[in-house]
């Protein structure tokens, strides 16, 4: 699905599936809706510590 979308239908992809991403000074943690939060280390996405952290809101309030 994911290689035949066009670059539209993938942002709404992944639009719909991420809630959120807070970036750490070590490391960033990914809210997928339905799922628990992950973690990803910095240099798993090219990035390294000292980076300036972006937040985003998330879109839905946290499962309680």
């Amino acid at each position: 699905m994911w290689n035949a979308a066009t670059k539209s239908e993938r942002r709404t992809l992944v639009e719909d599936l991420v809630d959120s991403v807070f970036i750490y000074p070590d490391q960033l943690t990914v809210q997928v809706v339905g799922a628990p939060p992950f973690v990803v280390a910095l240099d798993e996405v090219g990035l390294t510590q000292g980076c300036k952290p972006v937040v985003s809101k998330a879109r839905r309030e946290p499962a309680r």
